[in-house]
This record gives structure tokens, C-alpha cells and sequence, in this order.
């Protein structure tokens, strides 16, 4: 489409950011018919290039940055932006060097941009009044049985009935239906209906409840900064079973008194329906959802009753942090230290949970930071007065379980690879006594890799840099990032053609079966990446494991946190040292963080609670800690651990990651911005040479990093503002400010 257009002078300009690839801000003119609705966050259409292309206003001023301005063409009726999130983007776009172009983009989900609507349905409603149909049905039952089904049914709605319903309800076609309408029976008109992911939960309305010492101190803290509409960043670190979940409720009741609006934010989507319930059954209907799993129009709905401030809650993982809410009053964190809330494979690069400080900052309220396992950051900002610290240390109605570790060195000499002997003991105890077992293992699948025993080739992903992992369901080895496939199993060598492969390592698929063959008659939930793809999965499983209709759950991370079902007194961490020794700067952390969440889901009612750890680091003082719960001495020993390296939080990072489907491209453009960098780079700052990354091939794409590290993010930001290169069209390059990983 081709328009001519005059440039001309307007009373008002627009500072545009356009959604086609294009970082600069670009000025527009307003005309006198769009100045009422002309706002910062409204979304128009602008000519660019002889073409129509959409944006978003950033900025409303007296005076273009252009010689030429051509007019706003379209304009929406209300921004659809907040003014707290254009101030949030344009922080994002600076601290996280980004394109306030692909902030945006970010921050406004693409159902909105396209207008998806409301779905429409057909609604059947009585057309003559019950006597008259009362009247007819005797007649009508003889010649026409099946119509005369529907009408027994619309006699006994009060307004009417949904199509689908009422076809549910008479097992009839529309052919039927529609000949009633036509005898004047019946008329149909269409109708909106939500599409509400809380449809069909079930809840029992709950009050809330008394509070213990330790939690009326800690909520009465956060009552202050609500009351005062300060902001304020407590981290709540409450041991697992502590009550944290009551002090966010209450607090939003507080929230929602003062007719204000409250963000509760958490890591997962297993997370979001468990969160979902409870707070379903404390604040009927004043909820909405948002995570990534919703349908386009599920999405557009929820993001539509928020909008229109028809629900007061959200609850989401790290997207929902740009909900647009109106009147912000609480945020809360929950599992604050959880890596899902970071975003790491393209820019922006945020953490949700740093970016929700920022809106807490902006919206002057409140942010809670909640965990059993704080972020070393986090808990050192507390020590430097800049978080305040609340702490729980006792459980609600229970105690902490009793933790052994077990030495897996020891149980191999008895061949003892999977279960060790005081597991199996203690799981027959619990198979007697009715009572629930979970068992975690960070690894899906049943095999972890199939290698040559004769010349030790691993088979590998050919567009990856990983081995494949092989699922018994369906007989394949699949790659976990591209999901390639080899089916059947290759039963000879690719490399020295010797016939006799070995598969080595273990999933929860594996886990699954040795554990059906020892007890036969257990009943058994599995919760991973594969058993939770389809919509729904997480609730339907987790709702299984509650009602008892089965005793165990295996499965991974997905079931380290957040759950609490009183009648599970078990808890196995298999290989519970699986990733301690990676060459990351997080790596201890992120062992300790799992494996205490993992043990406190066990003994959270009054039935006494036990955990297994299953290692071969058993004096490990991060094993060590885990086991007994003692964050603090955990935190003093890593913070030590990460003093000697100067890592964070004693300095800053920043990684550059370069990646390409041309090694030698991305070689030659990396080593020029290496060498850039170096030149520039301030004393008492280090740069760490270029390497490829953990997993140094990706969808066929070579990954390559550098790391600079420094007491101030500020100064290596302007560094690299600073450096200029020639753009490469066959090299991306991504900055990550604070990133959660030295070594993926």
C-alpha cells in the first residue's frame, strides 16, 4: 500500500518506536483530530517508506528532532501502556542495553497488538413463556422426540443456555435447535464469553488465618511501608513450612482494602496453579492469570481484566511483571532466588525479580522478596541495609524432617546404583503406613547418552553440542534443545562401526520403571518436561498425587518448591550432587538452593518427616548445609568461596555472547570486540579472554562468550557503549548484565 504524503507543521510531535526492525526513535506529527488521545504508551500507525508500519508513542513533545515529519495516520483510543511501564522500558532499555524497540515489544504481548477480540458464542434463549411450551411439548414429543428433549431442557434454565451446553446436555445436533427457532419456540443471539482459565476451579473459601509470633512481626513491618505507601524491599526468609504464603495473602487483603492492585510473581507455571488455588479461595474472582501456556485469546482476556482493573490480582511467572495494572500498591517475589525469573538467551537480559523492584520503586510500594533460600545478593543487600531482613525460622504446626545422607560410593560396592538400601527400607514403612513419597532427580528421560564401550564416542546432537538422551517411550534418543531425533537407537558405532553400545546414566523415566519392578502395585506420577507438555498437565498431575490416587511423584525440579501436601513424609534427592562441580560461580548455590527446597516438602503436616541425600560427597560442607537447613552457614561459607574470586556480589558482570552459524565469522568479529574492549578497559576491571560458552553449539549455532567483571555495572556499560565495530550480519552479539550463569 503506497501513500503520498506532504510533510507539514503540527501543534504536537510523537516520538515513535516503531515494532519493525528499526532501534531509533523516529517523530511524528500529530493532528489536530488525534491531540485528545495522542498520549505516551498509545499505540499508532505511521508511513514509513511508502508503508503503513505500527509502533508506540514514547514521548510527546513541542519539537521534532527532523528536518521532515509526516503525520500519525492511526491512533488508538487509550494507551496501552501504564505510565509506571513506559518509565520501566525506558529503565530497561538503559540497564540492560537494549533497544527500548525490543523492550516494548517484550512488555506488550502480541495479542494485544493484534486485537484478537472477545469470543463470540451462540445463546439459546425461551422466545414464548413456559406455559406456551409446557402447552406444545405433548405434541411435539410425539412427532419429535429429540426436540422435544431440548425443550425439557430450556424449561429448566432460568435465562437461557450456551449452544455447546445445551448440545452437551441432549446429545442433539444444531439441525435440531434450529428448527425449534424456526417454529418460534427458541431464538439465539450471540454473546461474549470469557475465557477464563480459573473457569472450571474448584475451591473451598477459605479466612484467613491467626498468626504466629514470628509472622505478626513480619507482616506488621510490611502493614507500616502499606500503610505509608513507601517503597521498601523486605526479603522474607522463611524456613520451608513457615507460613510464608499467609503474609502474602494478608498483606494483599491490605492492599486490596485500600482499593489498590497487587503483583504476585512466581518461577513456574506448576507454581502459578498451586498459588492459584489458594488465593482463589481467599479472593473469589478478583484474579487474573498470565503465563505463556494460555491460549492467545485466554491471554488477551486476562490482560483485558487487568487493564480494565476488573481484577485487582495477577499472579504469573516472569512475564506477568508487565501486567498493566492501574493503582500498583504490593509486589511480591515469590522464590526470589529462582534462575526462571532471569532471562538469559535474548535481550533484554532482565531478571524479573530486579525489574519488579524497580516498578515497586517507581510505583513507590512495597516489593517482598519471599525464600527458604535467598540469593546470595539478596541476603548481602540485607547485611549493607539495603533489603529489609524478616525471618522466619519455625514451622507451622510441624517440624523439620529428619535428613540422612547416604554414600553412594559405599552402595555401589553393593550394587546398589539407584535406591540404597535405607530408602528402600523407609519406602516400604511408608507403603505401609499409607503415606506419600517424592522423589527428585533433575534429569528427564530414561538414558542420560549411549556411547561405544570400544572407543568411548558419545552419540551426540548434530546441531548441538550435547549428547542425546534416550527415551525408552518411543525408542529414540532426542536432543533437549532442538529436539532432534534418532529412531530407533543406532545398535553400531558411528565412528569405529563396533555392535555392542552401552546407554549409561539415569532419568525419571528410568526411575519410574526400577521403581514399578521392586513394588509392583505402586502408583506412580511422573512430572517432567515430557509428561507436563500438554495444556493443563501440571494441574491434572499434581491434583492426582493430593487426592491419593497415587503414593509417589517423581519427577524434576518442577517439584522442588511450592508444594505442600501434608501426607508426603519422604523425600529422595537422587544424585543430589549432580551439577556441584560445573565450573560455574552459582553452581554451589544453585545445588544448595535445590536440595533444601526438594527436603522441605517432606513432614509438613503432623506427621513426622524424613529425606534421603543421595551422594558421593557426603562431607561437602554445601551437602552439609543442605541437610540441616543452615542457610546462614552456607551463606558465610559462599560468600568467602566468591570473596577470593571477586564475583558477585563483590562485583559486577557483564557477558557478551556471541553466536553464529559461521564459527570463522564469529571467531574474527568476537576477537575485534575483545580487543576493542581491552583497549578501553579501566584499571581494578578484569576481562576474561573469549571462550565458547558451557554448550558451545545451539540449533546449529556456534556460542562464544567474554566476561568483564567490576566493581561498578555503570562504568562497563559506558565502556561498551563506547566501543565502535562494524556490525556483522552473520554474528549476533547480546549483552547480559548480571548474568545468572558463567558457564551456559
Amino acid at each position: 500500500m503506497e501513500t503520498t504524503l506532504t510533510p507539514n507543521t503540527y501543534v504536537k510531535y510523537a516520538s515513535v518506536a516503531l515494532d519493525v526492525r528499526l532501534d531509533q526513535l523516529l517523530d511524528y506529527g500529530i493532528e489536530d483530530r488525534h491531540l485528545k488521545i495522542a498520549h505516551p504508551g498509545s499505540r499508532v500507525v505511521v508511513p514509513l517508506r511508502h508503508q503503513m508500519q505500527q509502533g508506540t508513542i514514547v514521548e510527546i513533545k513541542d519539537a521534532p528532532d527532523f528536518d521532515k515529519v509526516h503525520p500519525i495516520l492511526e491512533i488508538s483510543a487509550k494507551p496501552l501502556l501504564t505510565k509506571d511501564l513506559l518509565e520501566l522500558a525506558k529503565w530497561i532499555s538503559d540497564y540492560y542495553m537494549t533497544p527500548l524497540r525490543s523492550v516494548l515489544s517484550l512488555i506488550i504481548p502480541t495479542c494485544i497488538k493484534k486485537e484478537i477480540g472477545p469470543k463470540m458464542e451462540s445463546f439459546i434463549e425461551r422466545k414464548q413463556s413456559r406455559h406456551v411450551i409446557q402447552e406444545a411439548l405433548g405434541n411435539i414429543r410425539k412427532k419429535s422426540p429429540k426436540q422435544a428433549l431440548v425443550l425439557d431442557v430450556m424449561l429448566h434454565v432460568k435465562k437461557g443456555i450456551f449452544l455447546s451446553e445445551l448440545k452437551r446436555k441432549t446429545t442433539t445436533t444444531k439441525a435440531v435447535i434450529d428448527q425449534l427457532i424456526k417454529k418460534g419456540f427458541l431464538k439465539e443471539r450471540q454473546v461474549e464469553k470469557e475465557r477464563s482459565p480459573l473457569e472450571h476451579l474448584d475451591f473451598i473459601q477459605t479466612q484467613k488465618k491467626q498468626l504466629t509470633t514470628q509472622q505478626q512481626f513480619a507482616f506488621n513491618k510490611i502493614e507500616d511501608a502499606l500503610n505509608a505507601k513507601r517503597f521498601e524491599v523486605f526479603l522474607l526468609h522463611g524456613i520451608t513450612g513457615s507460613g510464608k504464603t499467609e503474609i502474602y495473602l494478608q498483606a494483599i487483603d491490605n492492599v486490596l482494602k485500600k482499593g489498590q492492585s497487587a503483583l504476585l510473581m512466581v518461577p513456574e507455571i506448576s507454581l502459578t496453579h498451586q498459588t492459584i488455588e489458594r488465593l482463589f479461595s481467599r479472593f473469589y474472582k478478583k484474579i487474573a492469570v498470565l503465563h505463556h501456556r494460555l491460549s492467545s485469546g485466554e491471554r488477551f482476556d486476562e490482560w483485558q481484566k487487568v487493564y480494565t482493573q476488573d481484577a485487582s490480582i495477577v499472579v504469573g511467572p516472569r512475564s506477568s511483571v508487565f501486567s498493566p495494572m492501574q493503582n500498583l500498591g504490593l509486589i511480591i517475589v515469590d522464590e526470589e532466588h529462582d534462575p526462571s525469573y532471569k532471562q538469559s538467551e535474548k535481550m533484554p537480559a532482565i531478571n524479573a525479580r530486579d525489574v519488579a523492584i524497580m516498578r515497586a520503586k517507581i510505583n513507590q510500594c512495597p516489593v517482598i522478596l519471599g525464600s527458604a533460600t535467598p540469593s546470595l545478593e539478596s541476603y548481602h543487600n540485607t547485611q549493607k541495609k539495603n533489603y529489609t531482613l524478616l525471618e522466619l525460622n519455625e514451622r507451622i504446626n510441624a517440624k523439620l524432617p529428619t535428613v540422612h545422607i547416604v554414600d553412594m560410593q559405599k552402595e555401589h560396592e553393593k550394587k546398589n546404583f539407584i535406591f540404597s538400601d535405607l530408602f528402600l527400607q523407609k519406602f516400604k514403612e511408608r507403603q505401609e503406613k499409607k503415606e506419600q513419597t517424592l522423589i527428585f532427580l533433575n534429569r528427564r528421560g530414561f538414558h542420560a547418552f549411549q556411547i561405544c564401550p570400544e572407543c568411548n564416542e558419545i552419540l551426540k546432537c548434530p546441531h548441538c553440542d550435547v549428547s542425546l538422551t534416550f527415551h525408552k517411550y518411543g525408542n529414540k534418543l532426542t536432543c533437549h534443545l532442538c529436539a532432534y531425533s534418532l529412531y530407533p537407537p543406532p545398535k553400531q558405532c558411528p565412528s569405529c562401526k563396533h555392535e555392542m553400545l552401552k546407554f549409561r546414566g539415569i532419568g525419571t523415566e528410568f526411575v519410574e520403571t526400577q521403581l514399578r519392578q521392586l513394588f509392583p502395585s505402586t502408583q506412580i506420577v511422573r512430572m517432567d518436561a515430557d509428561t507436563t507438555r500438554t495444556k493443563g498437565a501440571h494441574k491434572a498431575l499434581i491434583d492426582r498425587f493430593k487426592s491419593k490416587k497415587a503414593n509417589v511423584l517423581i519427577g524434576t525440579q518442577m517439584i522442588a518448591k511450592g508444594l505442600h501436601i501434608p501426607s508426603v513424609t519422604l523425600v529422595l534427592v537422587l544424585n543430589c550432587d549432580l551439577t556441584l562441580n560445573l565450573p560455574d560461580f552459582k553452581a554451589p548455590e544453585n545445588v544448595f538452593q535445590l536440595v533444601t527446597q526438594v527436603a522441605g516438602r517432606s513432614g509438613r503436616g503432623h506427621l513426622p518427616g524424613e529425606v534421603i541425600l543421595q551422594t558421593k560427597f557426603t562431607n561437602h560442607p554445601v551437602i552439609q548445609c543442605a541437610a540441616k537447613e543452615d542457610y546462614k552457614r552456607f551463606f558465610n561459607y559462599e560468600l568467602e568461596q566468591r570473596k577470593a574470586f571477586l564475583f558477585p556480589p563483590h562485583n559486577k558482570l557483564i557477558k557478551l555472547m556471541f553466536r553464529s552459524f559461521d564459527e570463522k565469522s564469529l571467531l574474527r568479529f568476537a576477537n575485534q570486540y575483545f580487543e576493542k574492549i581491552k583497549e578501553k578497559l579501566s584499571k581494578g576491571y578484569t576481562l576474561y579472554p573469549l571462550v565458547p560458552c558451557g554448550i558451545s553449539k545451539i540449533k546449529d549455532q556456534f556460542r562464544y562468550q567474554i566476561l568483564i567483571k567490576g566493581p561498578n555495572v555503570a562504568t562497563m556499560q559506558a565502556l561498551l557503549s563506547s566501543i565502535e565495530i562494524d556490525k556483522s550480519k552473520n554474528v549476533s552479539c547480546f549483552f547480559d548484565i548480571d548474568p545468572y550463569s558463567t558457564f551456559f
